[in-house]
């Protein structure tokens, strides 16, 4: 992926975070064209064994290896031992789909924005959406081969689907009522017999 900066000075002391985002190139002047090059930008998600718990992210990742290395919010209990595989099965926005496979407990770290509206699953059940490094979100794992997945519902969005079903719902029984009330207005007019006047003989 690529980002923009304004001058090499604003980008630098940011290349940890881009690097962890998977950001592979950077625009630091659109004319003549000037890029930077991050190297060894990290892939969009990744198994990890150790964690650090930080109260600076910022401060606290220029300090650490995070191929190896997350930085949380709490304590995590990881076994020592090589990070396993994970495989990216589906992402598109809103939904994301991966298979792990691990020989212990590990920490799955997804480079996507933390938001309250993120839920994880491992294996169809809800887990632990847990922040990572301040900016991004990941899940425990246990051991072995699992699926997890993580989907973006917000309470707001949830909300509004709500209130567009009642308000289609209230549409069509509406309609259904004034639909119903016509036909039975003009039922009850053709049962009204038509005066006659008086005949000419």
């Amino acid at each position: 992926s690529q980002t923009q900066a304004d001058g090499a000075g604003g980008v630098r002391p940011r290349l940890a975070a881009l690097r962890l985002a998977g950001v592979r190139q950077v625009l630091l002047r659109p004319a003549p064209p000037e890029f930077l090059e991050i190297a060894d930008p990290l892939p969009r998600a990744r198994l990890v064994t150790r964690a650090m718990v930080s109260t600076d992210p910022d401060r606290d990742l220029e300090a650490i290896d995070p191929v190896r290395t997350a930085l949380t919010e709490k304590p995590l209990d990881l076994p020592e031992g090589a990070p396993g595989q994970v495989r990216l099965a589906l992402d598109r926005p809103g939904e994301i789909r991966l298979t792990t496979e691990t020989e212990a407990r590990q920490l799955l770290v997804l480079s996507e924005s933390f938001h309250p509206g993120w839920r994880a699953f491992v294996d169809g059940q809800e887990v632990e959406r847990l922040r990572l490094y301040g900016d991004f979100m990941g899940c425990l794992v246990a051991a072995g081969k699992h699926e997890a997945s993580f989907s973006f519902a917000p309470e707001d969005f949830q909300a509004g689907c709500q209130l567009s079903w009642a308000g289609a719902l209230l549409a069509v029984v509406g309609f259904l009522w004034f639909w119903q009330r016509g036909r039975l207005s003009g039922s009850s007019e053709s049962r009204v017999p038509v005066p006659q006047g008086p005949r000419p003989w």
